[in-house]
């Protein structure tokens, strides 16, 4: 690394730095900042009530839950708890163990096949990126009705199918060894009809001595 490089690399640093500082009464009021103090922002306060009100649903109801019991409880369409959380209430224990099962299988299934096995595929990567983003966000901020979780699972779905039928897999060797004996079996029954449709033109041999 070049001395010119350093030097310019530290000069927008500071530029930066003194940027910041100079405004950082201004950049403190924004929401962008606010994650550094969740405990005085009212989105965050608000999502807190949520999921505890979701939690006591759900610690009434452990079974089945209570489905739409964020519209009955908070009478808004839009009270619902932003995380996997809000699964249990709707659809009952079953619905949250399938809806995070589905995501955690899939997300450690193209997981393995990345890390473990070595395959970097465009399929897996695909699979294991939207499934990992999936994962954080049902457990941090999204609730069941968010629909990108079900787009990991097609994905992942997908890559194993492709996985499965590509040239050189398992599947595929044996799909192929037992094409090759059904053709190798078509051929015997081909010639065995071709044989007897010939004796049958010829008629029956005659095994009679020559005149000659």
């Amino acid at each position: 690394m070049s001395v010119k490089y350093m030097l310019t690399l530290l000069a927008v640093v500071a530029a930066l730095i003194a940027l910041v500082v100079s405004q950082f009464e201004a950049l403190a009021g924004s929401r962008q900042l606010q994650i550094l103090d969740l405990s005085g922002t009212s989105s965050w306060l608000a999502r807190q009530n949520l999921g505890q009100r979701a939690v006591e649903q759900i610690l009434e109801n452990p079974l089945l839950g209570r489905f739409g019991g964020h519209i009955s409880s908070a009478e808004v369409t839009g009270g619902y708890a932003h995380s996997m959380l809000s699964a249990w209430v709707n659809y009952g224990l079953l619905g949250f163990v399938l809806y995070l099962g589905l995501t955690v299988s899939a997300f450690f299934g193209a997981a393995y096949r990345m890390l473990v096995v070595g395959d970097r595929a465009a399929g897996w990567v695909f699979a294991f990126s939207i499934n990992f983003v999936c994962l954080l966000l049902i457990v941090l901020a999204k609730p069941v009705f968010w629909p990108l979780p079900a787009l990991g699972w097609g994905a992942y779905a997908n890559a194993l199918a492709t996985a499965r039928w590509a040239p050189g897999s398992d599947t595929a060797r044996q799909d192929g060894a037992t094409g090759a004996h059904h053709d190798e079996s078509g051929q015997h029954d081909a010639a065995r009809d071709s044989q007897g449709r010939n004796d049958n033109e010829s008629g029956t041999p005659d095994l009679r001595p020559s005149a000659l």
